[in-house]
């Protein structure tokens, strides 16, 4: 069976293995993006709740889908200024320790895409 490259995530194809970095990774900015992200998150939603007639037009929300998918590749990448609250909560991670605590340190920390899309 020829493999398909392509996926519908807002990142790129995956090329290579998928190690426990990469998982930690994506993890972290997950919970990143959940707290920055909300809110254009949350006004797709809504547009997507809205149809017009019987049908939802996806058109009519692209905006809103473009500023998810930014925001999401903004905070993908940790700021200079929170390094240091990121290393330990990966650390942590890599140790498969409990990391709530650390990994809340690191949503505390003040990232650059929380004023512009919140």
């Amino acid at each position: 069976m020829a493999e398909d490259k392509w996926n519908f995530l807002a990142n790129p194809p995956i090329v290579g293995p998928i190690d426990t970095d990469y998982h930690n990774k994506e993890l972290i900015g997950s919970v990143r993006a959940f707290y920055a992200c909300g809110k254009v998150a949350k006004m797709l939603a809504d547009c997507r709740k809205r149809p017009e007639g019987r049908f939802v037009h996806p058109e009519k929300c692209e905006s809103h889908a473009r500023a998810v998918v930014d925001c999401y590749q903004e905070v993908r990448n940790a700021p200079a200024s929170c390094a240091s609250p990121y290393e330990k909560a990966f650390q942590c991670l890599q140790r498969g320790g409990s990391c709530a605590s650390l990994l809340e340190d690191y949503v505390k920390c003040e990232h650059p895409a929380d004023k512009k899309y919140n």
